[in-house]
């Protein structure tokens, strides 16, 4: 846990301690020549209000611009900076809101809506800064938490995983071998080196969680075998714990062969 922790200190040092995660109607397209182009609504602007309604989700916007279609409407939005992490989106430095006025189209092209935009709800997380004497503290006890928590999620994933190979016989989309891994550190070394070194705190504490389990040919397979030895008094008969290991690495390949297979059919059809 230590590596991971160190690199979720050094990218909350940088970026600032995170404080709190809330979920915002966030622009993600914007259409040419559309009315949210022409008034300067930017990509990652998060709509807060519309003619001084508060937005909470994105069926709001949808209901105002058919209720305002063919009027001039103000819609304020939140700007700033985003940082895109693997598991989160940060708020970078200050954020400014600002107002911009449009007329949502009566009858718009299909499949743009009225304003011309494409939204999300999205998790936006705020971030806090401190003295630089007291910054790096506050962040190791961030990056520790983040660790943890974590790791909680990668238990109850391989729960969900094993639940998913023994009942509905098919490797869950969200699981990846090596093909995949190599495919995602590409991505992510594209999006940024913050994103990148989030990447490799989250896969450490993947791999970490997984050797640690009590299962035959990991580490935590070793370790329940020298448990019971302390527990009992004796070792247990070496024949057994060596057919154990090698039965254990033998099911480990194959899963590793299973989840490579899902892996290239994935690639195959453009699923990554």
């Amino acid at each position: 846990m230590y590596f991971p922790a160190a690199l979720f200190t050094g990218i909350y040092t940088s970026l600032g301690v995170p404080e709190k995660t809330q979920e915002k109607v966030v622009v993600t397209y914007i259409f040419p020549d559309s009315p949210a182009e022409q008034a300067h609504v930017k990509p990652f602007d998060r709509i807060v209000e519309i003619n001084q309604e508060k937005i909470v989700n994105i069926d709001q916007v949808k209901e105002k611009s058919i209720q305002f279609a063919g009027q001039e409407i103000e819609i304020k939005v939140e700007r700033s900076n985003l940082e895109f992490l693997v598991s989160s989106i940060f708020e970078k430095g200050n954020v400014e809101t600002q107002a911009v006025r449009l007329s949502p189209r009566k009858e718009p092209p299909q499949g743009q809506g009225a304003m011309g935009i494409g939204l999300d709800f999205v998790p936006i997380t705020q971030t806090k800064t401190y003295p630089f004497y007291f910054m790096p503290f506050k962040a190791a006890q961030a990056g520790i938490d983040q660790s943890f928590k974590f790791s909680f999620d990668v238990l109850k994933g391989l729960g969900r995983t094993v639940s998913d190979l023994t009942q509905k016989r098919e490797v869950p989309k969200d699981v990846a071998g090596p093909i995949g891994i190599f495919q995602m550190t590409g991505t992510a070394a594209q999006s940024g080196i913050f994103t990148l070194l989030s990447f490799f705190a989250i896969l450490s504490i993947n791999l970490a969680v997984i050797n640690i389990m009590p299962f035959p040919a990991l580490d935590g397979g070793r370790l329940l075998f020298i448990v019971l030895e302390v527990l009992t008094g004796r070792r247990a008969f070496p024949k057994i714990e060596r057919y154990a290991h090698s039965a254990g690495m033998i099911i480990l390949l194959a899963l590793i062969a299973l989840i490579t297979l899902s892996d290239i059919n994935r690639f195959i059809l453009g699923n990554f």
